[in-house]
């Protein structure tokens, strides 16, 4: 968490909902905890502790999984003392969903170094993995990181049949869960969409969401189709901006807190994206009949949501 990627601090709301309830207190790790407290809505309280509601939550940060990280854990006292005091309090950990195992093999290496460094700061702990999202077609190194790591958890929960399947074939003989996309469940379990106020407006409100190029052939069919919508282009991660089309007319939507995504997504009358959380959340407001996939999906996660959801690919031509 707090990288900006606003699926993922999704994700941790959800999260935070569903562990609060078990849990005495709960530490998250964050890159950057100031965005992560906004984006949950922690307060600081009267003791001097941060809580989210009435839950207890304390912000550090991850173990070092590079150059820099590596150098700042050799060099910094209270960077260690930070993570090192909570050995004898973590009874579990929460690897809490997301394509961490999926699309680069990068994203493998990092996740699996976070596992091990909690393993051996933590060996008494159990370690969880839910609502995991795994690829298929990772490299021959990516799979064995992601295979010793599964072999490892204390449990394993999938947000797909394909995840599952993709595991299979890692030789991951324990079971595993297939439980869905963890934001998409809370939505619907929580009911999100009910009792929020939408706002008068003059023109509809079409959504935009694009992980690569969004070149003029796509723009000029929106623009012909939607002449009568605003447009808003939603960054959905910080890197999303340089994919705005070229003399963009409409309004670039930066998301800070679980309260601006709800309300942006409540207020929208169409959505054409890429991101699977974009569509996670346009999906559930507006329906599939109301959202299209920009182009043909960029990874095995979207295109399993897709199949299920039954959300068409816009035509650009």
């Amino acid at each position: 968490f707090g990288s900006g990627n606003v699926g993922d601090e999704m994700i941790l709301v959800a999260a935070l909902d569903a562990l609060g309830k078990k849990e005495e207190n709960i530490v998250v790790m964050t890159a950057d905890e100031e965005w992560t407290k906004n984006f949950v809505k922690a307060e600081e309280g009267e003791d001097g502790m941060w809580y989210v509601g009435e839950q207890v939550v304390e912000f550090v940060p991850f173990f070092p999984t590079g150059g820099r990280s590596g150098a700042a854990w050799l060099l910094s006292r209270k960077y260690r003392k930070t993570l090192l005091n909570l050995q004898e309090e973590v009874g579990t950990i929460v690897f809490a969903g997301g394509g961490l195992f999926a699309i680069k093999s990068r994203a493998c290496w990092i996740w699996s170094t976070v596992f091990w460094w909690c393993k051996k700061t933590f060996p008494n702990a159990k370690i969880r993995l839910e609502h995991q999202g795994v690829d298929h077609n990772l490299r021959a190194p990516a799979q064995r990181l992601a295979q010793k790591v599964f072999e490892n958890a204390d449990f394993i929960s999938v947000r797909d049949k394909a995840s599952r399947d993709a595991l299979k074939n890692l030789g991951i003989t324990k079971r595993v869960q297939v439980v869905g996309d963890r934001v998409e469940e809370w939505l619907e379990e929580t009911k999100k969409s009910r009792n929020l106020k939408t706002k008068k407006r003059d023109k509809k409100i079409l959504l935009l969401n694009s992980v690569s190029v969004c070149d003029q052939i796509f723009y000029s069919r929106i623009q012909n189709l939607y002449k009568n919508y605003s447009l808003k282009f939603v960054l959905m991660d910080p890197m999303d901006q340089q994919w705005v089309p070229t003399a963009f007319r409409g309004e670039v939507v930066v998301l800070r807190s679980e309260e601006e995504v709800f309300e942006v997504f409540s207020n929208a009358d169409m959505a054409i994206g890429e991101r699977l959380h974009f569509l996670v959340l346009a999906h559930h407001f507006l329906g599939n009949k109301k959202v299209q996939a920009l182009r043909e999906p960029y990874s095995e996660k979207v295109e399993s949501f897709c199949e299920k959801t039954e959300i068409s690919v816009f035509e650009a031509a």
